[in-house]
């Protein structure tokens, strides 16, 4: 079933996500620029849809409380602190 609430959740994500990328950038090496275009590029092709309902659902079965999808792992690596 489709919830409205689960785009703001896929979107929240790649905020966080997009906003971990920025500050790490200069570190890397990346250029700044790429990074927003990355971000529109998995939320663009991937769909928010399928982000918040298969990607960063935790999955019941992972002890260590993994997401469902390596992708959801990848986004949600962005709420690890450095």
């Amino acid at each position: 079933m489709w919830n409205p609430n689960s785009i703001s959740n896929a979107e929240d994500v790649l905020e966080r996500w997009r906003r971990r990328a920025l500050l790490l950038a200069p570190s890397m090496r990346f250029d700044i620029g790429l990074v927003n275009e990355a971000s529109e590029i998995v939320r663009l092709g991937l769909g928010p849809e399928w982000i918040a309902g298969d990607a960063v659902r935790t999955d019941l079965g992972d002890a260590w409380g993994g997401r469902a999808h390596p992708i959801g792992n990848a986004l949600a690596g962005a709420d690890v602190p450095f």
